[in-house]
């Protein structure tokens, strides 16, 4: 590989996308927890006795909310505790690390440029679940595997970083055994049957592990059968796509330039694209009966196509986005679109929750519509007195002198005034306390946060 000075636009481009994921982190580390993070919260339970019960009941094996229970028992505060995401930086620099010597610097440059500029990592870079480490290790298998179909072969750091990712998530599994399992079938080809059983009998355990957890250790098979918040069809892969911005405008270009030579070596290129193909081969047999696919769940695949992408780039092309500004110039509109996502609060639970447990009602029921484990997580993460959460198709209890407030919710679907409707019917005069949040109260979508209180006629 002949060694080229980096051209300076993809210098500035890679500079950008960084500056975007630190302004990110800057500006939205205290924004409002979210569903799936109250419930990472109230599963790590950092200074409270330790609940294995959610963790034997959720889909994902543990290891992220152990790492949020480690490091709440070190910074005692939320949401500082969203630190724990700085654990992203080892593998994305163990993945640069890996590249230098198998792909030339602008290529390189070009790959940092496009996965950090993402709406993934500019969007999941702050929650406080396992899907930004889950995208960093994906990169450093990739970068592993591609480093391996070049004759620098790393097998015990290649297995490492598929056991952390089935340690993850499912669909981290899922990558994690699709790269050890290419990895084998090119030591097979090239002749080294011991090294390619090795790495296959890995594979294969990793994916025997996966299954004892699924269902031997966790209750995953209660969760089967379709009825979970995932549904078939193309709104994942739509979701997806929106992700990609700036990979776009590269894939875009090289459609629009098709006939320009790609450069020469096609079998790391067939590599990259093989693990994510082997993912959603893998993600659609399961969706036939038990849907899957989610844009997040999804976020491993973004390496290998990015990595095939800058592989497929021919010269010329790469010269055009080194020497110009265009590039930077979408990463910049991606940043700005995906940062403002990345900052807002979409769900404003604590306030509903505080709002909703005044002193005058400690200890009576409160309505929620379905209500489920993280309506328990949440009172006793955010409220200093807790109400029993019973369904709203309960009758309405009598509440305490004092105490007005009926119902409370965030996690379901369609307007506020649906629920004040459903009162209306059972005359039962109420009001909708909705977010302080101007542009969340506008909506009065329930997803934001809402309380429901009982007025007297006058």
């Amino acid at each position: 590989m002949t060694a080229r000075a980096p051209l300076p636009w993809l210098r500035i481009s890679a500079l950008v996308s960084l500056l975007a994921g630190l302004a990110v982190v800057a500006l939205g580390w205290d924004r409002s927890f979210w569903y799936d993070e109250v419930f990472t919260l109230g599963a790590a339970a950092p200074g409270r006795a330790f609940d294995w019960a959610p963790l034997l009941g959720d889909v994902h094996p543990p290891t992220y909310i152990l790492l949020v229970r480690a490091l709440g028992a070190l910074t005692g505060a939320e949401p500082a505790i969203r630190a724990v995401n700085l654990l992203t930086v080892l593998p994305l620099l163990a993945a640069w690390l890996v590249l230098r010597p198998v792909l030339e610097a602008n290529r390189r440059l070009l790959l940092f440029a496009l996965l950090l500029g993402s709406g993934y990592v500019l969007t999941l870079i702050l929650d406080l679940r396992a899907y930004a480490l889950l995208l960093a290790l994906s990169l450093l298998g990739q970068a592993l595997l591609h480093a391996h179909a070049c004759g620098r072969r790393h097998p015990a750091a290649l297995a490492l970083t598929a056991v952390l990712l089935t340690s993850l998530h499912f669909f981290g599994a899922a990558i994690g055994i699709a790269q050890l399992l290419l990895a084998a079938l090119l030591d097979w080809r090239a002749g080294r049957r011991g090294a390619a059983v090795g790495l296959a009998v890995a594979g294969a355990a990793l994916g025997a592990a996966t299954l004892v957890w699924a269902f031997g250790i966790a209750r995953t098979a209660d969760l089967l059968g379709g009825e979970m918040w995932l549904a078939n069809g193309l709104e994942p892969f739509l979701d997806f796509a929106s992700l990609q911005l700036p990979l776009a405008l590269v894939l875009l270009s090289l459609l629009a330039l098709r006939r320009l030579p790609a450069p020469q070596g096609g079998a790391p290129l067939a590599v990259a694209l093989a693990a994510p193909a082997m993912v959603l081969a893998v993600a659609a047999v399961i969706s036939v009966h038990t849907p899957v696919i989610s844009a997040r769940n999804l976020a491993v695949c973004v390496p290998g196509l990015t990595l095939a992408t800058v592989l497929r780039l021919p010269e010329p092309l790469l010269e055009r986005f080194g020497r110009g500004p265009t590039l930077a110039l979408a990463l910049l509109l991606s940043a700005g679109l995906y940062a403002q996502q990345a900052i807002t609060d979409r769900q404003m639970i604590r306030w509903t929750v505080q709002t909703a447990t005044p002193p005058a009602c400690t200890g009576a029921p409160i309505q929620v519509l379905q209500p489920d484990i993280v309506d328990r997580f949440a009172m006793e993460l955010f409220s200093a007195h807790p109400r029993p959460a019973i369904d709203i198709s309960q009758p309405v209890a009598e509440l305490p002198p004092g105490c007005d407030i009926l119902a409370m919710g965030w996690h379901q679907l369609g307007p506020v005034s649906d629920v004040t409707a459903f009162y209306a019917q059972q005359e039962i005069a109420t009001e909708a306390l909705l977010p302080p949040d101007p542009a969340l109260a506008e909506t009065g979508e329930m997803t934001h946060g809402f309380v429901i209180r009982r007025v007297t006629s006058p």
